[in-house]
């Protein structure tokens, strides 16, 4: 265990195989990810298990509880849900926007920005293409997923389904 970058303690793994790191990198996993990572290549049947691992590593899930029309109606509550990936290379979100796209029916959008006077890419994807692309990635319990962000997503359901008028 050692320190994280905001003073919490962080898991670290390091491994030493050859043979894993050549393969890692031939399908596109290289040293300082965040700034070279591309396309990835994909096993055909694998990419919802890769996205669940992105949106892992590199995503957030968004949620929020507002009133937008307090003055006109008062007690209405509106669940929101927002689905992130980052990343400070282009390569891989133009590559990851059209994999969303193509595999899960979704329409990401793409955000720059500039931190640490380097670009910095978000791909956002809205409440609808949220509960589709979440609900597909998190279809089995059973599936490997950080835990955390799994809750969010089943924490966000029990909410819409205990609402009045549901989902």
């Amino acid at each position: 265990m050692c320190r994280g970058g905001s003073g919490g303690l962080a898991h670290r793994v390091q491994l030493s195989d050859r043979r894993l790191h050549v393969w890692l990198t031939a399908r596109g996993l290289h040293p300082a990810k965040s700034l070279t990572l591309g396309a990835l290549d994909v096993a055909s049947g694998y990419i919802r298990h890769v996205v669940r691992g992105l949106l892992d590593g590199d995503g957030s899930i968004y949620t929020r509880r507002q009133r937008p029309t307090r003055r006109l109606a008062p007690d209405y509550w509106y669940e929101r849900i927002w689905t992130y990936f980052a990343s400070a290379s282009l390569a891989h979100v133009m590559w990851l926007g059209p994999q969303l796209e193509a595999e899960f029916g979704v329409q990401p959008w793409l955000e720059r920005t500039v931190r640490r006077g380097r670009p910095f890419y978000r791909l956002r994807l809205g409440k609808r293409d949220s509960l589709q692309l979440l609900g597909m990635i998190y279809a089995d319990a059973s599936w490997p997923a950080l835990a955390r962000k799994r809750q969010k997503w089943v924490t966000y359901m029990e909410v819409l389904r205990s609402a009045e008028g549901g989902i």
